[in-house]
């Protein structure tokens, strides 16, 4: 069973490195990454995603932040291999209207300014006592996307409404307990369309997959032995 992974804000396949390294080696893991200089919406993205996914193995779709809302579009069109989803750190409506104020205000040319200077990344995304080469890493994912994106992508973000469509399949969110970014509520937007949800608590901060990928690594792959049985 293959493991497809979807990635946050950047849409790049970086940040996943040290996730995958930490699976075990049964897992075939299979990053879709986005485009870095086209605007595509959420439905485009969802579209996007559906042209490349495995046609002939079953898979579980994992979405980190930004993508989560692309994993519960996908699998309410109910492609037919797709056997499980993984939630990380993510939500199904704008988290925080004040991303969409920040977007309008910003000059888009400014927007990866905010990103660069390391006291801020650290103490939003991944905390302050975070090693600089993760914080190099987070910072090369970002600066290969056009800046326009970026804030076509916060614009998507402040636009979207959760779908009231129910979902049975199974799923895990990965609820990062020290996170900034999203506030707890968004939980409870997975509950209140997914059948089969179970959530499992990690402590850490936002990009979680990448704080403590040992811990994570091991949530999904038991979860995707559970599926494998069913």
């Amino acid at each position: 069973m293959k493991l497809v992974l979807l990635p946050g804000l950047h849409g790049t396949a970086d940040l996943f490195q040290p996730f995958m390294q930490a699976l075990p080696g049964w897992v075939d893991c299979q990053v879709i990454a986005y485009p870095t200089h086209d605007k595509l919406s959420y439905t485009q993205l969802a579209e996007y995603v559906m042209q490349r996914l495995p046609a002939e193995d079953d898979y579980v779709l994992l979405g980190e932040s930004f993508s989560g809302p692309v994993v519960h579009a996908v699998a309410l069109r109910a492609p037919p291999r797709l056997r499980g989803m993984v939630f990380v750190a993510t939500f199904l409506s704008n988290p925080r209207p004040w991303i969409g104020q920040l977007v309008r205000l910003l000059p888009k040319a400014r927007l990866l300014a905010l990103t660069g200077p390391k006291p801020f990344v650290k103490a939003f995304t991944f905390g302050i006592d975070v090693s600089d080469e993760l914080v190099r890493l987070f910072l090369d994912a970002v600066n290969k996307v056009a800046p326009e994106v970026l804030a076509f992508r916060l614009d998507e973000i402040q636009r979207l409404r959760a779908t009231p469509s129910r979902c049975a399949l199974p799923a895990i969110y990965l609820r990062a307990t020290g996170d900034r970014l999203l506030p707890e509520s968004c939980v409870d937007e997975f509950r209140a369309v997914m059948d089969n949800l179970i959530v499992f608590p990690v402590a850490g901060p936002h990009f979680i997959l990448q704080w403590d990928p040992v811990a994570c690594a091991r949530i999904v792959s038991s979860q995707m032995e559970n599926w494998i049985r069913v």
